[in-house]
């Protein structure tokens, strides 16, 4: 081989390795705001157990009261993550639901703006 060859399959070898680094890095960096968003989601998951527990342990006024902070309008971000948080904060919200009828022996279906009416005298 002549001395331009090598020369040429440096900086192609060069080139190789320096595509080789960026696609380490970015992958690198998605994994790093994926464990973000884990831990994240996670930390969510345990405050809405919290509240859970707070509220069938607590009268109906309190149990409303924790019912009406987490009545939010559904998030319409469809990542993976987004779905994880509303399947949870619907199912906190479905239990103090159970909680409140079991509690008070009223109905108002499962719309907890109704709940929220009712007890926010």
């Amino acid at each position: 081989m002549s001395n331009t060859s090598y020369k040429r399959l440096t900086l192609l070898l060069a080139a190789v390795i320096v595509v080789l680094l960026g696609l380490f890095l970015c992958f690198t960096c998605k994994l790093q705001v994926e464990r973000v968003q884990q831990r994240s989601i996670f930390n969510m998951i345990y405050a809405f157990d919290r509240e859970r527990f707070m509220a069938v342990h607590a009268e109906p006024k309190q149990a409303v009261d924790i019912l009406y902070s987490l009545d939010s309008s559904p998030d319409t971000n469809t990542s993976y993550f987004a779905k994880i948080y509303e399947i949870e904060r619907a199912a906190v919200i479905r239990d103090i639901i159970v909680y409140l009828r079991q509690k008070t022996g009223e109905d108002f279906g499962d719309d907890p703006k109704k709940w929220i009416k009712r007890y926010d005298k």
